[in-house]
């Protein structure tokens, strides 16, 4: 149980300067081709600084 438990904890953050909306981009880029007649559109903000976080764990909470 205790190995399972270990697999299965959330990886922990490695914050880095990141573009938020390059992740957005990145992330939709992985469905514009397998949306099935679905439109996908952004709107997003020009002048977003970097903010410190994880550009992996923000792709997974996109994708879910």
């Amino acid at each position: 149980m205790d190995e399972f438990s270990r697999f299965a904890r959330f990886p922990r953050a490695q914050l880095v300067p990141t573009q938020l909306n390059q992740v957005v981009e990145t992330t939709l880029a992985l469905y514009r081709d397998s949306t099935n007649g679905v439109r996908l559109r952004s709107e997003l903000a020009a002048d977003l600084p970097a903010i410190p976080a994880d550009p992996t764990l923000l792709r997974r909470v996109l994708i879910n």
